[in-house]
């Protein structure tokens, strides 16, 4: 199985750890977004005379990628993934939650992450320091699972 090939209906794990008198941590679940549609995006943004518009344009990418999300209402109420409500999100979580999903940045390390969920992050990490393209370590790995299984 090839982890560097984008499978309709493919969803990963995400997380941005919290910034100490800045921003809250969020968890989150996503569909990764096709180079196309990344290069779409950027491409549209770059034509883009208003921040507003801007903005707008990465919220309604990222709506239609995001399958579920942490953040909650004052009362603890799930609030929905729409793009009015990741249009309001702090600029530093709106700017790594889009490099996230569009395959610009990993995701960093989930808490409590499941066996399948994995560390991509340390994954991914310990790929680089091997010289390894993290998809080609997540092969071995696979491989080695199949093996002993």
């Amino acid at each position: 199985m090839t982890r560097n090939v984008i499978d309709d209906g493919y969803t990963k794990a995400g997380h941005i750890k919290a910034a100490e008198n800045h921003h809250d941590s969020m968890s989150f679940e996503f569909r990764p977004m096709l180079p196309s549609e990344v290069e779409s995006v950027e491409q549209a943004i770059g034509k883009e005379e208003s921040p507003e518009a801007s903005v707008n344009i990465m919220a309604v990418a990222l709506a239609d990628h995001i399958v579920a999300w942490s953040e909650t209402d004052q009362a603890g109420g799930k609030r929905p993934v729409n793009w009015e409500f990741i249009s309001r999100l702090h600029y530093a979580v709106l700017n790594r939650l889009y490099r996230i999903v569009a395959g610009l940045d990993a995701s960093d390390p989930i808490p409590r992450a499941t066996k399948e969920q994995g560390n991509g992050y340390a994954d991914s990490l310990r790929a680089k320091l091997k010289g390894k393209a993290p998809g080609a370590a997540e092969q071995e790995a696979d491989a080695k699972n199949s093996e002993e299984g």
